[in-house]
């Protein structure tokens, strides 16, 4: 199977490709998942009503979950419409007490900034968040690491790169790992959480966080190809 790339504009968009590679597959893979949201909510809240009966298997079922979902249900709606089968989200930002489905694992380093601490004082969290995807964190985050040959979605919303140092932490083997050997990598710029959530003085974007990550995983992939 040939590793995946893609990148959409908001965050919910994934299910799109995340459906794709289900249909491809005899099981649901697994999600692994960075952000500075927990997008853990129920999917359809409120008076919105889901599309009609349908799974994952069904494109047009897909499409329209997508037109109806806000940015922070997808998760969700993954997990009860078979196309994921765990969730494993790691934030370095805000979190909520609502988490939707026992098949989301929502993790944030320990000792991180406070989200206060980012919004409010950012300078005093720019170490912090300058290495976010280091190794240590990583390890906090995702305690269990998909094995060789497990068939898994890296995620990534580049809401969580709050600057651009970020992208390159001082040790970076289980993010290579990660980006190396997933079935299938999405990539969300949402530009504008970007634009109010990065620290002063920067000047990166969505689009080129996503583009950065993005050849990165193809030089890794050129370089030591995996068994995906």
């Amino acid at each position: 199977m040939t590793q995946k790339i893609h990148i959409v504009d908001q965050h919910h968009q994934v299910l799109l490709s995340w459906a794709e590679l289900r249909r491809e597959l005899p099981e649901s893979p697994s999600v692994w998942s960075l952000d500075y949201h927990t997008d853990t909510m129920p999917a359809f809240r409120g008076e919105r009503q889901p599309p009609s009966a349908g799974d994952f298997r069904n494109p047009e079922t897909v499409e329209k979950a997508v037109a109806v979902l806000r940015h922070d249900e997808h998760f969700d709606w993954a997990l009860r419409a078979g196309i994921a089968s765990e969730i494993n989200l790691g934030i370095c930002g805000a979190e909520t007490d609502i988490i939707a489905h026992p098949s989301i694992n929502v993790r944030r380093p320990a000792g991180f900034p406070e989200p206060e601490t980012i919004l409010n004082a950012p300078e005093d969290a720019r170490a912090a968040l300058e290495n976010f995807l280091s190794d240590a964190n990583l390890l906090q985050l995702f305690p269990r690491l998909p094995v060789c040959g497990e068939k898994y979605i890296l995620d990534i919303d580049c809401d969580c790169i709050l600057c651009r140092k970020a992208l390159f932490p001082e040790r970076s083997e289980i993010l290579d790992y990660l980006l190396k050997n997933a079935a299938l990598i999405t990539l969300s710029t949402e530009n504008d959480w970007v634009k109010i959530l990065k620290l002063p003085g920067e000047t990166i974007t969505g689009n080129e966080i996503a583009g950065i990550i993005q050849a990165e995983a193809e030089t890794l992939q050129r370089s030591n190809p995996s068994l995906i």
